[in-house]
């Protein structure tokens, strides 16, 4: 008797190039990457990139010790021009902003833009 293996790809892509957006450090895919800038002595503002993100889907949460942002990413990804490749990869994500002592809560506000989520922080 001669067994013989059999080729059992899913997919007719080769995903390996997907690999690295997929994992849990979120890879080179990095919604919700966050830059602080001073703005002044009394307030700092706290840039949130979240270009891949839907706006709708944005939730903040503010405790004592740190701000997390959670929002729900989606990466298009196509082998060709073609819409009827088109692969759309959804994932959940968060950063976790750690705040400094004696910050108030109700003091902290946001505002959205195109391509990023503003936090305000009075000092």
């Amino acid at each position: 008797m001669k067994t013989e293996q059999q080729d059992r790809t899913i997919f007719p892509l080769d995903l390996t190039s997907l690999t690295s957006l997929l994992a849990s450090d979120g890879g080179h895919f990095a919604p919700l990457r966050y830059e602080i800038q001073p703005s002044s002595t009394s307030e700092t503002k706290i840039h949130v990139d979240i270009q891949q993100c839907d706006p709708d889907s944005i939730d903040i949460d503010i405790s004592t010790h740190a701000l997390v942002v959670r929002a729900n990413a989606s990466f298009q990804f196509s082998q060709s021009n073609s819409i009827s490749d088109q692969i759309l990869l959804n994932r959940d994500v968060e950063t976790s902003i750690p705040l400094a002592p004696g910050i108030r809560a109700n003091d902290i506000h946001s505002t959205l833009s195109d391509q990023n989520l503003i936090i305000t922080i009075p000092h």
